[in-house]
């Protein structure tokens, strides 16, 4: 600080008067920074996109619901409760009719009313839309008057509160203004003005986005809604690298990482000023195969795919050693599972849990040479870099333990755009995927977006290539079933087909670990979304 000093005594008025000014705003901005509470925070990898339908992901879905927001959203306990709709009714067994909440404002200043409505869940069905699986059951939507929608659907249906809870409402007249009325799709390499812009109703609102290096987003004063947390500003980084996470949250440079590094849980639980938050995701991990092709993207094995062989898909799901996965690579804070979805979901059944073939590579080798390849084969396989827990570890495991049965992956590992772009492009034999069947929590939303053979509005994430008729068929019957004891046989039964057939390789439910701060308050949910509006830094 200066000592030297201005005699201001004879200043005249009209510049002491402003001086006052100047003072008492400096003043109040200092009280309002005092106030103010920024949340520094990073993921292991960045929201791929703003663009609310780009992506069908947990991840880009956990940071954008805090920008916009569907008709109906989870509460903490993970139920259904009223958000942009305030109520609503099926006024016929395929009409539902939903009451709008009257005052509420985009980020721009644009009320909100039916009309966004209707051409929000228009662009997000769009058959180019990767977010057409939410809406599979829709067949159209149909503004009544300014805050009254009826969303028409092809058959008796009872999960379309659960798939609208997957929908963010975007702006029409934003969007019009924009050209961004029309739906994209970045696996063909597509992007609009929403892919790097953003207007919703949320709590937050979008102030300055550098892909893969920060996104800033500050608190919406004018938020229909009243906020549980305290958070005025959000500095949200990716950080690829665990230690460079763990790091950063040790010497003070961020509040919150998603997740903790498994491998340093114990040592953070252990520091001084830091919290641990342990928990277990709904998230399941499989590995899907490339089996509809005529031949691999990778491979020394000409016109034929080995992945369409049963006994080979059987053969590399016998050669994984899933305990050793779980109990080294993820410090025992899951266990394997046969699976395909979490006891919390809805249509989970139990009998499913056990695997139908244990680990035995001698039993592998002779499944494969049964199927004509004695001295195994080469294929590509990728694998996420910032996506899911310990991947890279896992994948590289899994090609070792695949190696010595004769089966040769050459494993590709890459950020979560390209090789989202690669996955969903069809140019990948083996890769990585986590379903959590959020925000719908049902085995259909599972069902229909990757076992279902691909086509329309099914088999979204089924870029492999699986199909059973019989599957597809129970698939259309659960879709519209409402006794809920008919509908969980034909779950199970859909379930069982696909498990039989090898048609994927369901691994473990992924572990779920966050590490703050002291003091700063963090709610977490087992579907992994990180809801800013719940955190109170105190």
């Amino acid at each position: 600080m200066s000592t030297n000093t201005v005699n201001r005594t004879h200043w005249p008025r009209s510049i002491r008067a402003t001086a006052i000014a100047l003072t008492l705003a400096c003043l109040s901005a200092t009280a309002l920074s005092a106030n103010a509470k920024t949340l520094r925070w990073s993921n292991e990898g960045d929201v791929t996109s703003m663009d609310p339908y780009a992506f069908y992901t947990t991840s880009n879905a956990s940071f954008l619901q805090n920008i916009y927001e569907p008709l109906v959203r989870l509460d903490k306990e993970l139920k259904l409760e009223p958000a942009l709709a305030v109520s609503w009714e099926v006024i016929e067994p395929t009409t539902w009719r939903f009451k709008l909440r009257s005052g509420v404002k985009f980020h721009d200043g644009r009320s909100f009313g039916a009309d966004d409505v209707v051409a929000s869940l228009k662009r997000a069905g769009d058959p180019n839309s990767p977010y057409r699986v939410a809406l599979s059951a829709v067949k159209d939507v149909v503004k009544i008057d300014d805050l009254t929608i009826d969303v028409l659907v092809k058959a008796p249906y009872p999960l379309l509160l659960n798939d609208l809870a997957a929908v963010f409402i975007m702006s029409q007249g934003w969007m019009a203004e924009h050209n961004s009325l029309e739906a994209i799709n970045p696996a063909k390499g597509e992007d609009s003005y929403a892919s790097m812009h953003a207007n919703g109703t949320g709590p937050f609102m979008l102030k300055s986005r550098r892909p893969d290096a920060e996104t800033i987003l500050t608190s919406n004063p004018n938020w229909w809604d009243k906020p549980d947390g305290n958070i005025t500003e959000v500095v949200f980084r990716p950080i690829s690298s665990d230690a460079t996470r763990v790091s950063a949250l040790l010497s003070g440079e961020l509040d919150l990482i998603t997740p903790a590094p498994l491998q340093d849980v114990e040592r953070l639980k252990k520091t001084p000023g830091v919290e641990v938050i342990l928990g277990q995701d709904v998230r399941l991990i499989l590995l899907g195969l490339n089996q509809g092709a005529t031949q691999l993207n990778v491979s020394d094995i000409k016109d034929k795919n080995p992945l369409a062989d049963q006994r080979v898909r059987k053969a590399l799901t016998q050669a994984i050693n899933a305990e050793a996965l779980t109990s080294r690579i993820l410090r025992g804070l899951t266990k394997p599972t046969a699976n395909l979805v979490a006891p919390q979901i809805q249509g989970y059944d139990e009998a499913l849990s056990e695997p139908l073939v244990s680990y035995d590579q001698t039993a592998a080798k002779a499944l494969l040479a049964d199927a004509g390849y004695p001295n195994g084969f080469e294929m590509g396989m990728d694998c996420p870099s910032d996506r899911y827990v310990n991947a890279e570890q896992v994948c590289q495991a899994i090609a070792t333990m695949w190696a010595q049965i004769g089966v040769r992956a050459r494993l590709t590992v890459q950020p979560i755009t390209p090789y989202l772009k690669k996955v969903l492009g069809g140019g990948s034999d083996v890769y990585m995927i986590g379903w959590a069947n959020s925000p719908q929590l049902d085995a259909y939303v599972l069902i229909n977006s990757v076992l279902h053979t691909k086509g329309g509005k099914s088999g979204a994430w089924n870029p492999g290539g699986y199909s059973s008729p019989e599957l597809d068929a129970l698939a259309e019957r659960i879709s519209s079933e409402l006794d809920m004891a008919k509908r969980q046989e034909m779950i199970t039964a859909a379930l069982s087909i696909h498990r039989e057939d090898f048609g994927s390789i369901p691994l473990y439910l992924e572990p779920l670990a966050w590490a703050t701060r002291t003091g700063v308050d963090v709610v977490q949910t087992a579907d992994n979304k990180v809801r800013l509006w719940w955190i109170t830094i105190n």
